[in-house]
Parts: structure tokens; sequence; C-alpha cells
């Protein structure tokens, strides 16, 4: 039986060593893992699965020890090898470094007892990718198909193309039924400014804006009751002319007390004319 290496040190084989069948290849990669001794010490490890698993820590520790002693016995010069990426040549790897690759690869071969296992890290790696993969328009649409009645929901053309691009951004779903929702955006805008447009003959000119009143409620009736008031007094001083001229009347300041109502005409009202205006008028 050949002794480990001294853990820290490194003894280098000869430069046209190459791994044996008793050898095991410390490395990654399909070809390492197919090397004809890593799949002897896979073998050795099965046989003793059940041993290994059900046992405790001290159990899977000389279980260990022994795996490891008997590929240092099967090969003397050389035990477990790694390639010096440096320089292409082989060394024999320090004990410490023997025994962590020699429990990897009870790890690897009872990957359904351990996440540290390789194969449950690659397994693991595939779901995370598969999950971040971006989704297409029909894969979203048949998803949506499969779902019960009472589940469905509608997306976006946008939410679609984001989901396609496999942008990171959530898609926000929204029941079928809220198209016709009275609550809507639509039907908000319609009621809020339906009693501020003025009605337009043509369809296809712009609905404008009424213009918002300026005077406030207070300003408005003393506007409106002084309309009224005005429209009063008009209406009387017109009466009291169509009356005025439909009777006949000698003098002008008899007009008052024939028609109530009609103001009082006075001599210093009357109009004064003289000249030539006032001879032409006079013959007249």
């Amino acid at each position: 039986m050949s002794a480990p290496m001294p853990n820290g040190l490194k003894h280098h084989l000869p430069e046209d060593f190459v791994p044996s069948d008793f050898d095991f290849v410390i490395g990654r990669g399909k070809q390492v893992k197919q090397h004809s001794g890593n799949q002897r010490l896979y073998n050795e490890i099965r046989a003793v699965a059940d041993d290994y698993t059900s046992g405790d820590k001290a159990r899977k520790s000389f279980l260990l020890s022994q795996l490891v002693s008997q590929v240092y016995e099967n090969s003397p010069d050389a035990g477990f090898v790694k390639k010096d990426p440096a320089t292409g040549r082989w060394y024999a790897v320090e004990d410490a470094l023997a025994r962590t690759s020699a429990a990897q690869a009870v790890r690897d071969c009872l990957h359904n007892h351990y996440k540290s296992s390789r194969q449950f890290k690659q397994q693991r790696r595939r779901q995370a990718k598969h999950s971040n993969s971006p989704v297409s328009p029909d894969q979203v649409i048949m998803n949506m198909n499969m779902l019960p009645p009472s589940m469905a929901r509608s997306v976006t053309p946008d939410e679609a193309f984001y989901a396609h691009q496999g942008a990171s951004k959530p898609l926000v779903t929204f029941p079928l039924s809220s198209s016709s929702c009275k609550n809507d955006l639509f039907s908000i805008l319609a009621s809020a400014f339906a009693n501020k447009t003025c009605e337009q003959e043509d369809p296809f000119e712009p609905v404008p804006i009424q213009e918002p009143a300026l005077l406030t409620t207070d300003t408005s009736m003393r506007s409106s009751h002084a309309r009224d008031n005005g429209r009063s007094k008009m209406q009387s001083i017109l009466h009291s002319i169509d009356m005025a001229l439909e009777m006949p009347v000698s003098n002008l300041e008899d007009l008052p007390a024939q028609v109530p109502g009609f103001p009082a005409i006075t001599p210093s009202l009357e109009p004064q004319v003289d000249g030539l205006f006032a001879d032409s008028l006079f013959q007249i």
C-alpha cells in the first residue's frame, strides 16, 4: 500500500504518465466521469451504499477511509491524480484533496440522498433556467384555455409582448367582465364631461367643452332678479306708449294724467326751437 501525499504537497508524475484503470482522475466533464478508474470507484461505492446511507457519522467516515485506501492499494504509484493546467503534467494530490474527492464521488453516486451532489445541482440549474425562459404568446393562450371559466383572465397584447420578449415585467390580469363594468375609466370620464359638452350636428367634429361659469350662485340670482325687474319696467313703458298713441291728446302735459305710470312732462322739458328751423316748423 502506498501512503498518500502529505497535505499541501504535490507529487509530480512522469511526463509520459497516463492514468490507469485503477487511478481516480479529479476533474470535471464527461470524459473524466467516464474514466475507467472513476467508474471502478463508483461501483465500489454502490456496493456499500446501503451500509453508508443507514450508518451514523462515524460509520460513514470509516467507509470513506476504506474507499480511499482501496484506491491507493490498487494504484500504489498514483491513486488520486489531477492534471496541472499550467504545465499539463499529472500529479498525485494530497490526502485532504483525495478524501474530499472520494466524498464527492459518494454524494454523486447517492445523489437521491444528498442535495450537494452534482446531479442535484444540475437539476436545480435546469429548473432555474426553465423558469426564467421567455413564454411565447401561444403558450400563454394555451394555458388560459386550460383554466376553468371561473378563473378565466384576459391578457393584453402588451402583456403577451413582454412575455414573448422574456421581460421581467409581471403580467397584470383583469377579469373579462371588466370591459362592461360601469366603473371603468371610459364611463367615469363620460359621466364627468357629459353635462359640460356642447352638442354638434357633425359627428366627425370634436365636441367642445363649455366654458365654466364664472359667477357664483348668489351673484347669478341677483343678476336674474335685476333682469326680471328691468324687463317688467320696459314692458310697462311700452304698454303706456301704446295707450298714448291710441288716444287723442291735446296737450302733452295732460298725458301723465291719462296714462298711468307715464312720466310727467313739464314745460321745462319741452324742446326749444328757434331760427330758420323754427320758422319752417311752424309753417308746417
